[in-house]
């Protein structure tokens, strides 16, 4: 069934080349692979556990842990399951088949020639790993920093702080729409992968598919393990 897969969409090439060819500039040729860099992927995440700590102070120490337990899981759980979709297809990236498609080689800008013809007959472009992890991380980071980042401190009946737990800051339009910017990570790292040559639009939708089960199946999984709701 998988292999309905193998060859893009002619939607695929469509968009592929309006993004890789049609819509590039100068600015977006240095920006794009650093976004696509798995180094961003570990900067949001420490961008947003700088942003906990700095609303909720020593306090947030304790709830972070797991916290970054969950995005751990949901990012491991991405990349398996994305393996294991690029090893049940053969589609080849954009890069090794079409012609005209821009890639990065040494650092340098390149493009494929008009006559360029295809000489693998399989390739692991089907799913997005980039487009899985980084869903995953925003799935995870979305429910378990809600408010972005809001913790609730009991207090005993004497007045003195008890130990900090996480909780839901209120579920205000202002605190729901700041809470949805981490989808911005997800977005544009899928982007970048279409500018880059390295996955058709098909490859990015799938990998956010795997990104959003797996990460919604880390926060289930630690909610049932600690009775969470």
């Amino acid at each position: 069934m998988l292999h309905i897969f193998d060859t893009p969409f002619t939607w695929d090439i469509e968009w592929l080349l309006r993004v890789n060819v049609d819509w590039r500039n100068a600015a977006l040729d240095q920006l794009m692979p650093l976004i696509s860099s798995t180094l961003l992927l570990w900067v949001a995440i420490a961008a947003c556990a700088a942003l906990y700590l700095a609303r909720a102070g020593k306090a947030g120490l304790r709830p972070l842990l797991p916290l970054l337990l969950v995005v751990g899981i949901a990012a491991g759980l991405a990349d398996a399951s994305s393996n294991v979709f690029k090893k049940a297809t053969d589609r080849v990236r954009p890069v090794k088949a079409l012609p005209l498609v821009h890639y990065r080689d040494g650092g340098q800008w390149q493009q494929n020639p008009v006559d360029f013809k295809q000489h693998k007959n399989k390739g692991d472009s089907f799913v997005s790993a980039h487009a899985a992890n980084t869903m995953a991380v925003a799935v995870a980071l979305y429910a378990m920093l809600p408010g972005l980042g809001a913790a609730c401190v009991a207090r005993r009946r004497d007045g003195t702080p008890e130990m900090p737990t996480p909780c839901p800051a209120p579920r205000t339009p202002d605190a729901f729409n700041v809470r949805m910017l981490v989808f911005l990570l997800p977005l544009v790292v899928g982007y970048s992968r279409l500018y880059l040559g390295k996955h058709y639009p098909s490859d990015v939708l799938g990998g956010w598919l795997v990104g959003l089960l797996a990460g919604c199946a880390a926060v289930w999984a630690w909610r049932l393990a600690t009775g969470r709701h």
